[in-house]
């Protein structure tokens, strides 16, 4: 972390990257408690929450929930998918393909996070699929209204956190 209100984060994003090493991936928590502690030893200049076992209890918590390694991009590899399926039936209802697409996307997000909601910003949508993200979060929210999406919890962009959404529509 460079500052404070980072080491939440920081600390998911260092187990991120710690599965992205393939003798670390599968590795038991007892083995990653000493390399947890050489982190917080060297995040501690930057950080409020000063003991050891607030970092380490978070990192046990996120190394849970960990899904993708660091380089991998869950994103490419969803809209990759959401390409080649057919469109989703109730996506034909829309004239734009790139709208189309957006359903087909979310119906992969869907399918990858099993009964969890998914995480999508219309910057994400901007990225992936080239379009304006305010026309990405009116998309958004029409697709809501249109009760193929439900938003479940709203993100927020100081704490750069996506939208969580669930796909109400048929997978």
């Amino acid at each position: 972390p460079t500052g404070n209100s980072q080491r939440h984060r920081k600390i998911f994003e260092f187990g991120r990257e710690l599965k992205a090493i393939p003798a670390l991936a599968e590795a038991p928590l007892s083995e990653l408690k000493p390399i947890v502690q050489r982190w917080h030893k060297r995040a501690l200049a930057h950080i409020r929450t000063k003991p050891f076992e607030e970092s380490w209890f978070d990192f046990c918590e996120g190394w849970e929930k960990v899904k993708f390694a660091k380089g991998e991009e869950p994103m490419a590899k969803i809209v990759a998918r959401a390409k080649k399926a057919e469109i989703p039936e109730i996506a034909e209802q829309y004239d734009q393909p790139l709208l189309q697409l957006l359903v087909a996307v979310c119906r992969e997000q869907q399918r990858e996070s099993g009964d969890e909601p998914f995480f999508l910003s219309s910057r994400t949508v901007e990225e992936y699929l080239g379009v304006n993200h305010v026309t990405a979060w009116r998309w958004l929210r029409g697709l809501q209204h249109d009760g193929i999406l439900k938003l479940v919890q709203t993100g927020t962009q100081a704490g750069h956190k996506a939208s969580r959404y669930r796909y109400l529509a048929e997978l």
